[in-house]
């Protein structure tokens, strides 16, 4: 087929030389659109409240949340959702947990203002806001400790997802003072923060992911969801060149941006070990494959400028290359399937991360990917009816994919 093969084939070929086929050559592939991009989630108009343990999520007189104390007229973000360090003052002990889900729409604070060495107000705000702020949540003298409640929304999408704006207006140059927030309560849109909380929780490599409901309470990354258990899988690279088809380009990806694919799948569910287009030539010995398929989960794509994308999965397939019959070994390969379509792959030309037969059970499967940690090259194309983008990892210095599996 040469080098005007379909992309869809490239998870057939061995080696260096399809990667170079592809990004050497120009390909024509017709007729092309580009697939649903989704960079903000559709609010709905009604919030719901959520009442929690009061948890202290900002103290900086002990560095929580943010180190240092607010300088004057200088604005400090904070993360407040996802898996973040909580304080118990009783007991000087730090707890990472999760407190406010990804997606929430708000937050409910009881804030207080410590010992500030000027006279002035402070203001939270979404992590979005900028400038000066128009009103204050408290105002205080030199000195004082001033709380009061403070109910602040929260951005769901983007740089600024999950973050709060905390700002000290004086006007006294280089004024200090502290502050201490403890969570009581958050807000979501009905129908959206169950998306949300496990497309954004995903794309936390290293912390575990959202699980479903296993009678469990307390677990980390317990999201609330109804469900079996999952188990998570993220991969992450950086960026060595991106394609776009059709106008499908995400914009201001450029090279040396990171990206990184999360998705979540039922524990449970055995696989079907079938021949499935893994052996990647004839007379190939001690090759190995399975697959798993299951309902829509979601997956994320998010590169590190802000661009995400949202879609489902409802198919994994794990091959392992086994050896030629010239005893070169040929590529592992992982790849997840929304229908007939890849939406993800990563390749390990050496071949190393998997050998021999691969459990039937998904979730020790993912141990097997997850434990080599080092992919060769990843691709990421959006449906194949309709083309979007592809990116490889690939290059000189070769910068690997890593792969984080959770719980």
């Amino acid at each position: 087929m040469g080098c005007l093969m379909s992309f869809r084939f490239v998870r057939r070929c061995v080696g260096v030389a399809a990667v170079l086929c592809l990004v050497g050559s120009a390909v024509v592939v017709g007729s092309i659109t580009a697939p649903g991009q989704i960079l903000a989630l559709p609010g709905a108009s009604e919030s719901t409240v959520v009442m929690v343990e009061p948890t202290r999520v900002l103290d900086t007189r002990y560095n929580i949340g943010l180190t240092g104390q607010v300088v004057a007229n200088t604005s400090r973000k904070l993360v407040v959702t996802g898996v973040i360090n909580t304080y118990i003052e009783a007991t000087t002990t730090i707890i990472a947990k999760q407190v406010v889900p990804a997606g929430a729409t708000g937050v409910l604070f009881n804030v207080t203002a410590v010992s500030p060495t000027a006279a002035g107000f402070l203001s939270i705000r979404p992590g979005t806001a900028t400038g000066v702020p128009a009103t204050a949540g408290l105002n205080f003298n030199p000195g004082d400790v001033v709380p009061n409640a403070v109910t602040v929304a929260l951005p769901i999408v983007g740089a600024n997802a999950g973050k709060i704006n905390i700002y000290y207006g004086t006007a006294t140059v280089g004024a200090t003072l502290h502050v201490v927030a403890d969570v009581v309560g958050y807000t979501t849109n009905t129908g959206l923060v169950d998306l949300t909380n496990r497309l954004v929780a995903l794309e936390t490599s290293g912390v575990e992911g959202p699980k479903g409901d296993t009678g469990l309470t307390g677990a980390k990354g317990d999201t609330g969801l109804t469900g079996p258990a999952m188990v998570a899988l993220t991969f992450q690279s950086t960026v060595t060149a991106v394609f776009g088809f059709g106008g499908g380009l995400p914009a201001g990806i450029t090279n040396g941006d990171t990206v990184r694919f999360g998705t979540d799948m039922p524990v449970g569910d055995a696989a079907s070990i079938a021949n499935i287009g893994c052996q990647i030539l004839p007379g190939t010995i001690g090759s190995h494959e399975a697959a798993w398929s299951f309902g829509p989960v979601p997956y994320v794509l998010s590169y590190s400028n802000g661009y995400k994308q949202f879609g489902e999965i409802t198919r994994i397939e794990i091959c392992d290359g086994g050896t030629s019959s010239s005893g070169v070994t040929n590529s592992d390969e992982i790849t997840f399937y929304n229908g007939s379509n890849d939406i993800y792959q990563a390749l390990d030309f050496e071949g190393g991360w998997v050998a021999g037969p691969i459990p039937a059970e998904l979730n020790l499967a993912t141990l097997d990917v997850a434990q080599a940690g080092l992919f060769d090259l990843t691709f990421y194309w959006g449906d194949w009816a309709n083309w979007g983008t592809y990116h490889y990892d690939y290059g000189t210095p070769q910068v690997d994919t890593i792969v984080t599996r959770s719980p």
